[in-house]
């Protein structure tokens, strides 16, 4: 999420590197190419090409039934969800009560990104469903109910059975209403020992039995989740559990650290007779009581209105509240170490580690890092992107760029307040350097504003630049 600092910026840039492009097919539109995203999961599913790419290009997409993505995709055929270009986030929303949102099954190599997956209705089904299925990619999406009471009790936000290679990461799983999913995030059946299932940087709230309950009997099966946060600040009677264990103990290959909860003494983690701890109730692990909640996070109940898209404040983490106001608080860097695989960036695309320190944060939020010192400075973390302000012999301001990778650019200055003063962004070849030519509005008047240049790649991190502009000094 953004930063509370005044350079945070929401950008989103797509990236195909070059090494794809051979391979990569015509972008399957809704509702440009296809009127309803199963027609375009149907169309991709007999696409010729190894990858595959659906975009939301107008939100949010109203659905009735759910979509359904099967193992027409695997190695052979991958499959990739987003916003299209122009967008930050998109939405998909069902209002039917009864049905799976996204239901996979079977299906192999799919990655959704950065979506908004909503029941608009009381519910009475999983939001989503992962069966059977193999290397799948959920990250930087909130998956929930946005409907202000609750429906049949037992779904989850997202089940997930028999799961080999699935990772879920920065998503916000949550429910207007408390108490609407009995679980957050609720696996079991991990039959095989080539299971797997990884857990990064995921905030799981409001729900009524278990936020994260993990069912492993076997040896053999992986279960690893770090920085995850579980929290549920309603008054729910009895009061839910953040972490429920059924890893036996000799059974999975459990590796857990960072993680926390909001709950009352004694609600942080059950576990049947013998099972490991897949909260990692260690030194490591973080207990808050629950009305720590309030000041850890700016905005923690959806809000109805906008309906869709909005809700930017969504546990944002508040700089200097009980999780972001010690070293103790911070989360562990997760790179492509052992059986990890790396964490670099959370639900807005901001670059994990970050802040002053670097460090990195738990849950779905990154606090970003300070914008630059001076004008004219070069951001040099980044080696995806540089950018530097530069003055002309009669006051005018532009800023220069150089991007490593081929894609979109795109430029947003704020105010003080955060507030959009100016956007724009253009396509660029790998390799390339040009200038963005600063508004001449802007350079008239007092005080300081803010850019932020974004490069974002479909796989791999993105990359960022900021900084500042004193006019009229």
């Amino acid at each position: 999420m953004q930063s509370r600092y005044p350079a945070a910026i929401v950008l989103m840039v797509v990236v195909v590197s070059s090494s794809l492009q051979t391979a990569q097919a015509v972008d399957f539109d809704i509702p440009g190419t296809h009127p309803t995203m199963q027609a375009a999961v149907a169309a991709a599913a007999v696409s010729p090409d190894i990858n595959n790419t659906i975009t939301i290009s107008v939100s949010p997409v109203q659905t009735n039934a759910s979509i359904d993505i099967g193992a027409a995709f695997s190695p052979a055929r991958r499959l990739v969800i987003r916003p299209g270009a122009a967008l930050t986030r998109a939405s998909i929303v069902n209002s039917t009560p009864g049905v799976t949102v996204v239901s996979l099954l079977s299906a192999a190599n799919v990655t959704i990104q950065d979506l908004d997956i909503l029941r608009n209705i009381t519910n009475n089904n999983h939001i989503v469903s992962i069966n059977q299925c193999e290397e799948i990619l959920i990250e930087r999406c909130r998956i929930g109910s946005n409907w202000t009471t609750p429906g049949t009790p037992s779904w989850a936000n997202v089940r997930i059975l028999y799961p080999t290679a699935i990772l879920l990461r920065n998503n916000i799983l949550f429910a207007r209403s408390a108490g609407t999913f009995d679980y957050g995030i609720n696996a079991d059946s991990f039959n095989d020992a080539a299971n797997s299932l990884r857990l990064y940087n995921n905030v799981v709230s409001d729900y009524r039995t278990y936020g994260i309950r993990i069912e492993a009997a076997i040896a053999g099966p992986l279960v690893l989740l770090r920085n995850n946060v579980v929290v549920n600040l309603a008054a729910l009677v009895p009061e839910p559990v953040a972490y429920r264990t059924e890893a036996a103990g000799g059974g999975p290959t459990v590796i857990t650290s960072h993680n926390v909860c909001f709950a009352s003494a004694g609600f942080e983690e059950t576990g049947a007779g013998g099972a490991q701890s897949i909260a990692g109730l260690a030194s490591f692990f973080l207990m808050f009581l629950k009305p720590n909640v309030v000041p850890s996070f700016t905005q923690t109940l959806w809000t109805t209105a906008p309906p869709y898209d909005a809700n930017t404040n969504m546990y944002r983490l508040v700089n200097g509240g009980p999780l972001h106001n010690a070293p103790g608080d911070y989360g562990m860097t997760v790179g492509n170490v052992g059986s990890d695989i790396a964490v670099i960036d959370d639900i807005e695309g901001d670059v994990r580690p970050g802040g002053p320190g670097p460090h990195t944060d738990r849950g779905a939020d990154q606090l970003e890092p300070g914008v630059m010192s001076g004008i004219g400075d070069i951001d040099i973390r980044s080696e995806g992107l540089r950018a530097a302000v530069r003055r002309g012999p009669s006051g005018e301001v532009s800023l220069e760029y150089c991007a490593a990778f081929a894609g979109r650019l795109d430029l947003r200055i704020v105010d003080v307040g955060g507030r959009l003063l100016y956007g724009s962004g253009r396509q660029v070849e790998a390799a390339s350097t040009g200038v963005f030519g600063w508004p001449a509005a802007l350079e008239s008047g007092h005080g300081v504003v803010f850019y932020r240049l974004t490069l974002v790649r479909l796989e791999g991190p993105r990359q960022a630049v900021s900084g500042k502009v004193i006019r009229g000094g």
